[in-house]
């Protein structure tokens, strides 16, 4: 089953994807739109619901953790009941989402601040520990 992105604003640059998206498919779909996210983990096979609720921080000191870059998300309570929450709509619910684990029900969907897309150059060079 393909996970989707379900809706594009170029302008803001946001983009609002199904919660289940691997940060592989979403890195190759918002490269494909001239997005991306504004830092990129070494791990990609891993869900975007996921990495939010476990506080996956990506690489970089100069970055927040992925969660940081939420703009809003869509959730299922214990209930079954849909809650949205962004900075404006349920603000301390949203706040809370931003890591967790699980206790405030399923992410449903994730609304994304993503910049221009751009290349990385990786070099990798073994060095000890004193180097």
């Amino acid at each position: 089953m393909d996970v989707l992105l379900l809706q594009v604003d170029k302008e803001r640059k946001w983009i609002t994807a199904e919660a289940g998206i691997l940060l592989s498919d979403l890195n190759e779909k918002l490269d494909a739109l001239g997005l991306a996210l504004s830092n990129i983990g070494a791990v990609s096979d891993v869900a975007l619901g996921g990495v939010i609720g476990t506080g996956t921080h990506n690489t970089g000191i100069q970055h927040g953790i992925l969660a940081t870059q939420i703009v809003a998300m869509t959730l299922m309570t214990a209930a079954g009941d849909t809650l949205e929450c962004s900075n404006t709509v349920n603000r301390e619910i949203f706040q809370a989402t931003r890591l967790h684990l699980g206790s405030l029900g399923v992410v449903l969907n994730v609304t994304i601040q993503c910049v221009p897309a751009f290349r990385i150059h990786l070099q990798q060079l073994p060095k000890t520990l004193t180097e």
